[in-house]
């Protein structure tokens, strides 16, 4: 399986269903089993560097929110550098193309 299908296989595999929480997985390094853990924002960060963020709330506030999908960031060179922002099935269609 090269890079770009096991990313896609990552992104099938989100849990995208309105209005459901957002859960992270974690194995620590030397395997063993996964700890779950429900958050609201996770970022992903490879030497510093942010690869990849999901938000699942909008707004500050009172106005602050679960979103109905989250949003899904995939970064560039930087965390400025954003080459795609939008929803698991808007990130399916593009890798799809």
């Amino acid at each position: 399986m090269d890079c770009n299908e096991c990313f896609i296989t990552f992104v099938n595999n989100l849990n995208n269903t309105i209005m459901k929480d957002l859960k992270v997985i974690t194995e620590g390094v030397k395997g063993g089993s996964g700890k779950s853990i429900k958050v609201g924002y996770t970022g992903l960060f490879s030497g510093g560097e942010k690869l990849i963020s999901i938000d699942n709330f909008q707004g500050h506030g009172d106005d602050y929110k679960q979103r109905e999908e989250p949003i899904i960031c995939v970064f560039g060179k930087d965390s400025y550098d954003v080459i795609f922002e939008g929803t698991h099935q808007q990130l399916i269609q593009l890798l799809k193309k």
